[in-house]
């Protein structure tokens, strides 16, 4: 959504974007997102919090992304904002387009995409309520010793000058740049670090060249990219 500033800030001119758009008819949200996420080793990917990294995987290029926790603490904060203006992240003009087709996703990591378990529940039983489904006619309920989704809004560290006196498991007003949303605090100390994994899955809408009226540079960005793409995927020049 133009004009929005995200946690990351607000979007540079001349600047290449890769797009997930809202729309009436579009899924909702939680279609995107991996539940429980995804574990994986980013040494041997190649994946740093810096940058982006095309990865093919069973013949389709896709585009991974690492969401810095500098500007989006909580794997929450990223997925709240994608509900309200959709996706939106910085693409270095050096990307080789060409490996891009109309199957490409948005893969996105966080540092905390998985949150482990918190003392006091270390001897307690795991179960998520996603984790559901139907064998020979009857349900049967998976027990989890990784994340469930809905851990995240309660990945939250609160305490401070504003929240000193919350709970463990207090709900609290989450302030981002451009909303709030509901979150709780951190219900106990965890038994271990929380860990890298990809967390959500987004479809590509578009490939966005930011106008800059003061250079026109945007220009000859866009025409460059367009050569690339051969139509797989839209560009389309916006203004911010």
């Amino acid at each position: 959504m133009p004009g929005v500033v995200r946690g990351c800030g607000t979007r540079v001119l001349g600047g290449v974007y890769v797009e997930t758009l809202l729309g009436p008819d579009g899924h909702p949200i939680e279609c995107m997102i991996k539940d429980p996420p995804l574990p994986i080793d980013p040494e041997s990917m190649g994946l740093t919090p810096v940058g982006v990294k095309l990865i093919e995987h069973n013949g389709v290029v896709h585009i991974f992304d690492w969401v810095g926790e500098g500007y989006y603490p909580y794997v929450s904060d990223f997925i709240e904002e994608v509900r309200r203006f959709g996706a939106s992240r910085r693409l270095p003009q050096t990307l080789d387009f060409s490996r891009l087709s109309p199957m490409s996703r948005l893969i996105l990591l966080h540092s905390r995409a998985l949150v482990p378990a918190f003392e006091e529940s270390v001897n307690e039983p795991q179960v998520c309520p996603h984790l559901i489904k139907a064998v020979h006619d009857r349900l049967q309920i998976l027990s989890l010793t990784h994340t469930c989704a809905n851990q995240w809004w309660a990945d939250h560290d609160a305490t401070g000058k504003n929240n000193a006196r919350l709970l463990p498991g207090e709900p609290y007003e989450r302030e981002m740049p451009s909303f709030t949303y509901v979150a709780r605090q951190q219900p106990g100390p965890y038994i271990e670090p929380a860990q890298v994994g990809i967390f959500m899955v987004l479809p590509i809408s578009r490939i966005a060249v930011v106008r800059d009226p003061s250079t026109g540079s945007h220009e000859g960005i866009a025409a460059k990219i367009v050569d690339k793409l051969l139509s797989s995927i839209p560009l389309q020049l916006v203004d911010e």
